[in-house]
C-alpha cells in the first residue's frame, strides 16, 4: 500500500496526476490514472510501451513514457493532450502528490516546535480540503516509519483500515 485515499473518487475520465519535479515543472507520474477504454492517450502509451520497451529501466516504461506521450504528440504536430480535455486532463501535484518527495521525510516526524506543529497542521488541511489521497511510499520513504504525532501519521489514522495492524 503506498497511497492513501482521503474521500470517494469523482467520475474522472481520461485523467493522470502529475507531481512537482526537482526543477519544479509539473510532470506525469501515473500513480493515478483513470481512461476510458477507447482512450487515444492511452492507446499512444501502449504503442509506445511495445515500440520502445526498456527491461533496464523501470521509469522509462512508466511515468517518462507518460512524459514522453504527451510531449511527443505535442511536438510532432499531433493531438496536442493538454489542451484537448477529452483526451487527457491532468490533475494538479495536490491532487494525490501534496507532499512533495523533496520534502515528505521530515513530515513522517512528530513536529518538534510550535513553528513545525503549525507547518504540518496547515499541511494537513490542504491534504483533507484540496486532495484525493496521498501518495505515501515510494523509494525515497520506503524505509521509514511515521513517529506517533507526525503529519504522516494521521492520514493512517484517519483513512487506512489496515495501517493500525501494521504500525
Amino acid at each position: 500500500m503506498d497511497m492513501i485515499l482521503a474521500r470517494p473518487l469523482p467520475k474522472l475520465h481520461n485523467v493522470l496526476d502529475s507531481t512537482v519535479s526537482e526543477d519544479g515543472e509539473w510532470v506525469l507520474n501515473g500513480a493515478f490514472m483513470s481512461f476510458d477504454k477507447s482512450s487515444y492517450f492511452l492507446k499512444a502509451c501502449i504503442e509506445e510501451f511495445v515500440a520502445t520497451y526498456d527491461e533496464t529501466s523501470l521509469g522509462w516504461n512508466g511515468a517518462d513514457l507518460l512524459n514522453r506521450v504527451a510531449s511527443n504528440a505535442t511536438r510532432k504536430g499531433g493531438k496536442v493532450w493538454l489542451e484537448q480535455s477529452e483526451h487527457l486532463q491532468v490533475l494538479e501535484p495536490i491532487a494525490f502528490f501534496p507532499l512533495s518527495r523533496h520534502s515528505i521525510i521530515k513530515y513522517f516526524s512528530a513536529p518538534k516546535n510550535n513553528h513545525e506543529r503549525v507547518e504540518q497542521k496547515q499541511m494537513l488541511s490542504a491534504i483533507l480540503d484540496e486532495s484525493h489521497g496521498t501518495h505515501l511510499w515510494n523509494s525515497v520513504t520506503g524505509r521509514h516509519v511515521p513517529e506517533v504525532g507526525s503529519l504522516v501519521e494521521n492520514p493512517l489514522n484517519r483513512f487506512c483500515m489496515r495501517c493500525t495492524d501494521v504500525l
